[in-house]
C-alpha cells in the first residue's frame, strides 16, 4: 500500500496462532488485539516509514484496544479529556466505531432510539480537541 503509513482495522478475526503471519505480511510494526477466527479483533499497523518511537497499549477486552461503554455523553467526556490532556503539538490517532454524528439533533434521536428514552446529546465538534 504505497503512501499509507498507519492502518486501523476492526473485525480482523485474528488469533494468536496466526500473529506471526500478520507480522511477516505487513513488514512494519503492528499492534494486535485478537478475538477469534470468526469474530472481533482489532489492529493498528505502522508502515516501515512511520514507526512510532514508543507504543503503550492496554487490552481492556480481548479484540478491543479501547472499549467505550456507551455512546453520547461518555464519548463527549472522552473528547474533552483528550483535548485537556494533550499538547497542541501532539499527534493523536483516535479511531473506533463511535456511533455518533456531528449534528446534535441526530445524536439525540439515535441515543433515544437505542435506549428507549431521552438521553443527553451533544455535538462532537463543540468538544473536539483544537489544533495549534
Amino acid at each position: 500500500m504505497k503512501g499509507v503509513h498507519v492502518v486501523l482495522l476492526q473485525e480482523t478475526h485474528s488469533t494468536a496462532e496466526i500473529e506471526s503471519d500478520w507480522r511477516r505480511e505487513w513488514g512494519g510494526q503492528l499492534v494486535l488485539s485478537h478475538g477469534s477466527s470468526s469474530s472481533a479483533g482489532v489492529a493498528v499497523l505502522f508502515s516501515r516509514r512511520c514507526l512510532p518511537v514508543s507504543v503503550e497499549t492496554e487490552e481492556v477486552v480481548a479484540g478491543r484496544l479501547l472499549l467505550l461503554g456507551s455512546a453520547g455523553a461518555n464519548i463527549m467526556r472522552l473528547v474533552v479529556k483528550l483535548r485537556d490532556c494533550t499538547d497542541s503539538g501532539d499527534v493523536l490517532f483516535v479511531a473506533g466505531d463511535w456511533n455518533c454524528t456531528v449534528e446534535q439533533d441526530r445524536n439525540q434521536a439515535q441515543a433515544e432510539a437505542a435506549a428507549g428514552g431521552p438521553q443527553s446529546g451533544g455535538r462532537v465538534e463543540d468538544s473536539a480537541p483544537r489544533g495549534p
